[in-house]
């Protein structure tokens, strides 16, 4: 989300502003162990390389300083975009499917939220999933099973169009002429439905997001398909990667399936959940 700033800033304005970023910094504070560090590449004063984030959860993740990385951790354990919503908390139990796993950042802050939690994560890129599976193993975390593949509308190969900035790695063109793919790798492609029958059990949260793939992906699901799911968390993308979707009929599909659906004010976050009472799981 880019948000354009005003040339004049009016005395009420300076102050919302000043009042915003006093909460942010405390939020960072709150969350990393390492803050001046933080504070150090979000002024862009550490050049790119390898970095390691502390937080004060004791959660570490090993990533590249000067890429969107920081970001993520910011949106998943400071935002909590994906789980800040009433019922979507990570509870003792839970079984989590993370679509589009990235570097395993949320992967990590799933396993580590509750007691007894089982996370399963897919991710396409070789790099990504590398780095992934570093950061389980850096957290010890036995609870975590990852999975070197892409999720899409069928089994099969796919394209994976690679990026400088890895996390917009996409089996879709991008919309931006400025996004033009560094390389492209072909990579094992698994339908949501493999997805969930692999996994086995109900699945309590279903985060997802692979970068315009989620209309595909859930589209090609039957009712029964997801009769597994309870609750599903998803990034959209429609302005971002070519596709004659909208937003709109995901929340038509959904909701056709069983969920009550909403969008998350300011964000581009669908969440679904099965009203109390049908709950599958």
């Amino acid at each position: 989300m880019y948000v354009k700033e005003s040339r004049i800033m009016t005395p009420r304005l300076g102050l919302r502003a000043t009042l915003t970023m006093t909460r942010l910094v405390w939020k960072i504070i709150q969350v990393y162990r390492d803050w001046p560090t933080v504070f150090l590449e979000r002024l862009h004063f550490i050049k790119p390389q390898p970095i390691v984030y502390r937080l004060r959860d004791g959660v570490e993740l090993s990533l590249q300083a000067g890429s969107r990385d920081r970001a993520i951790i910011d949106e998943v354990f400071l935002n909590q975009v994906y789980t800040c919503s009433p019922g979507f908390k990570i509870r003792d139990g839970w079984v989590v499917a993370d679509v589009g796993g990235h570097k395993g950042i949320f992967a990590v802050f799933a396993a580590t939220r509750a007691r007894d939690v089982k996370v399963y994560t897919f991710e396409p890129s070789p790099e990504n999933f590398a780095r992934l599976s570093h950061n389980i193993q850096r957290n010890k975390l036995s609870n975590v099973k990852a999975f070197n593949v892409a999720v899409g509308g069928k089994d099969g190969e796919s394209t994976l169009h690679l990026h400088r900035e890895s996390g917009q790695n996409s089996l879709l063109q991008r919309s931006d002429p400025a996004l033009q793919p560094i390389g492209d790798t072909k990579v094992e492609t698994w339908s949501l439905k493999r997805v969930l029958q692999t996994i086995g059990s109900p699945v309590n949260l279903l985060k997802m997001d692979i970068e315009g793939m989620e209309y595909e992906t859930l589209f090609s699901c039957s009712a029964g398909d997801l009769q597994t799911v309870e609750r599903i968390a998803l990034e959209y993308h429609d302005d971002w990667v070519h596709t004659s979707h909208h937003v709109t009929e995901l929340l038509d599909f959904l909701s056709g399936r069983g969920f009550r659906t909403q969008l998350s004010p300011g964000r581009p976050i669908l969440i679904a959940e099965r009203p109390s009472g049908n709950s599958l799981v």
